[in-house]
C-alpha cells in the first residue's frame, strides 16, 4: 500500500471513530444521498441470482438495499479498510466480506457485475493514474458489466480534498473495454455514473445490438 494511501485509510479510520456507522462515517456528509446511488448502479441490470462484487464496500450498505429490494444476489463486499469491514460484518452477518488491496493483491475471483460507489471521490497525486488502473482490474474481474460513480468536473462547487472527474475522459477510457457505454449526468448536478456492457451482443445482420432488436419489429406508420 503506498504512503498515499496509508493516509486516505487512516483518514476515513478517524471518520469511523468520530462519527461511527452513519454516512459522515464514510465522509458522504449529512445529506446522505446513498439509495440514490445505489439505486442508479444497480439499475442497469437484472442482478437477481448473479455474482456481484461491491468494490469499496464501506459498511456493506448496498446489500442492505438489494435486500430490501428483494434482490438475491451472490454478493461480496471488499474494501481496503478494516475498520469499514467490522462495521460492515456487524450489521450484515449473512454477506461475505474480503479485506483486499485491489491494486497490489487482486482475488483471483470472477463476478458477473462489478459494482462500486465513491472509490474515485478521494484527492490523491497520482488520480487519473489510479482511475485508469482501477478500471483495468474491475475490467478484468467482471465478464457482464462494470458500474462506477464520481464526482463530476462540472459541479459549480468543489471541495480541496475531493478529486473531480471530467466525465468525456472518463468515457473515453471505458470505451477500451466494450463498445456499449452508458453515462449519466442525468440524478445528481455534482456526480455521473458509467456504465461498461461487457456481454452484449451484436445481430450482424442489424448491426444493432440484440436487445434492441424488438424495436425494429415495428411498423412505422
Amino acid at each position: 500500500m503506498s504512503l498515499e494511501q496509508q493516509g486516505i485509510n487512516a483518514l476515513y479510520s478517524q471518520l469511523i471513530m468520530k462519527h461511527g456507522k452513519g454516512p459522515e462515517g464514510l465522509g458522504w456528509g449529512v445529506k446522505d444521498r446513498r439509495i440514490l446511488r445505489f439505486f442508479i448502479l444497480a439499475s442497469q441490470w437484472n442482478l437477481e441470482g448473479a455474482k456481484v462484487l461491491d468494490f469499496g464496500c464501506g459498511f456493506g450498505d448496498l446489500y442492505g438495499y438489494l435486500l430490501d429490494c428483494g434482490i438475491k444476489c451472490h454478493y461480496l463486499g471488499i474494501d481496503i479498510n478494516l475498520d469499514c469491514l467490522k462495521i460492515a460484518e456487524e450489521k450484515y452477518p449473512l454477506a461475505n466480506f474480503l479485506h483486499c488491496d485491489l491494486l497490489e493483491h487482486p482475488p483471483e475471483l470472477n463476478f458477473d457485475y462489478v459494482l462500486s460507489s465513491g472509490v474515485f471521490n478521494d484527492k490523491r497525486s497520482d488520480a487519473v493514474a489510479f482511475r485508469r488502473a482501477m478500471l483495468s482490474e474491475l475490467d478484468a474481474l467482471a465478464s457482464k458489466g462494470i458500474a462506477v460513480n464520481f464526482l463530476s468536473a462540472g459541479s459549480e462547487i468543489q471541495y480541496d480534498h475531493c478529486h473531480y472527474n471530467e466525465p468525456a475522459d472518463v468515457l473515453r477510457e471505458c470505451y477500451q473495454f466494450s463498445n456499449n457505454v452508458i453515462l449519466r449526468h442525468d440524478y445528481m448536478p455534482f456526480e455521473f455514473s458509467v456504465f461498461i456492457n461487457k456481454h452484449s451482443q451484436v445481430d450482424c445482420k442489424k448491426v444493432i445490438y440484440e436487445e434492441f432488436c424488438h424495436v425494429l419489429e415495428r411498423d412505422i406508420p
